[in-house]
């Protein structure tokens, strides 16, 4: 007879956060351990521009402005002069 074991509430939140916490400590080591790696193939000003590309790109894709809420709001709202038609969409982000 196999033996049935009990997840509470409790095991499974202790279960997440050392799965969250055991993440975020391999991402961290192994972002210091690809240093050397680049250093040794890239010169450092090579990997200066790289990370500097890398980070502005991070940072627009994290800069979302409200665009894709303001879009939804306004596909989801209707007009009462007229109804919704499939070009409208594209006008969205130009018209105020």
């Amino acid at each position: 007879m196999r033996a049935v074991t009990i997840v509470t509430g409790t095991t499974r939140v202790v279960q997440s956060l050392t799965a969250i916490v055991s993440g975020k400590i391999l991402l961290t080591l192994g972002s210091l351990l690809l240093v050397p790696l680049y250093l040794t193939h890239w010169s450092p000003t090579v990997y200066g521009e790289w990370l500097a590309l890398s980070a502005a790109v991070a940072y627009l894709s994290a800069l979302d402005l409200g665009m894709n809420m303001g879009r939804r709001t306004r596909a989801a709202t209707p007009s009462s002069t007229q109804p919704f038609s499939g070009r409208d969409w594209r006008s969205m982000a130009v018209s105020p």
